[in-house]
């Protein structure tokens, strides 16, 4: 018996690439690099900011490179996002039974705030 339901974030509930790619293509623009399509598809959606800083900014140090991980994160949590279509139709009728709902996100706090 199902009495459990546990959402992933983003793809699921929003869709977040665009904001993702705005906010990597902003802050490597003040790197002067300019990111192409195989590093967007590669190693920029649906990978862990980390490696998108080995792929992309491995030239950089270390000190740089977690400030760029800060810059992105405060353009992301500054965006808005809008839920998929028909997520909050789904999610309204979940509430109306005994289920538990979850989210399960590699996103952080501050982000998974803002989608709602």
């Amino acid at each position: 018996m199902i009495s459990t339901i546990l959402f992933d974030l983003d793809g699921v509930i929003i869709d977040s690439n665009p904001q993702i790619i705005d906010a990597w293509t902003k802050v490597a623009a003040d790197y002067n690099i300019t990111l192409t399509e195989s590093n967007i598809k590669n190693d920029i959606l649906g990978v862990t900011g980390k490696h998108t800083l080995a792929k992309i900014f491995s030239h950089l140090d270390e000190k740089t490179q977690k400030e760029i991980h800060k810059q992105v994160d405060l353009i992301e949590e500054a965006a808005n996002y809008d839920l998929l279509p028909g997520f909050k139709t789904f999610y309204d009728s979940l509430l109306k039974t005994d289920l538990k709902l979850g989210i399960v996100t590699s996103s952080w706090r501050k982000k998974i705030i803002k989608c709602f």
